[in-house]
């Protein structure tokens, strides 16, 4: 249950909510606020990942690393995973990679749902 909640969830969540918007009509009224709602969320969970990983493994970070790492997460995070983790970083970003893969997937469910020819008589 604690899964549910927990950064590597957010993080699933993130990138289903970033699917189904571009899957379903992109010209419903609202969706541009939900794409830079889900932007702004997805940055923030990749910086408390890594903030939370570091409290983890007991590593000190600079005060504002948590936002660097939010800002800018596709330089800073593959940084960070490398330096603590020297060669296991692949296996880090093969999970982000899966939660990637799965979020596209879970996405695909309210259309495939909706999708589906109604029976008719």
């Amino acid at each position: 249950m604690r899964w549910f909640l927990s950064p590597s969830a957010a993080i699933l969540y993130c990138f289903a909510n970033q699917y189904l918007s571009e899957t379903l009509d992109a010209a419903t009224p609202g969706a541009s606020v939900v794409t830079v709602f889900n932007m702004l969320l997805f940055q923030s969970v990749m910086g408390t990942w890594v903030m939370a990983d570091a409290r983890q493994r007991q590593i000190q970070l600079p005060f504002d690393f948590g936002f660097l790492a939010s800002v800018a997460w596709p330089v800073v995070i593959p940084i960070y995973l490398f330096r603590t983790r020297h060669w296991q970083a692949f296996k880090t970003i093969g999970w982000f990679a899966l939660l990637n893969l799965a979020g596209y997937a879970l996405a695909w469910i309210p259309y495939a749902i909706c999708a589906l020819p109604l029976h008719q008589n």
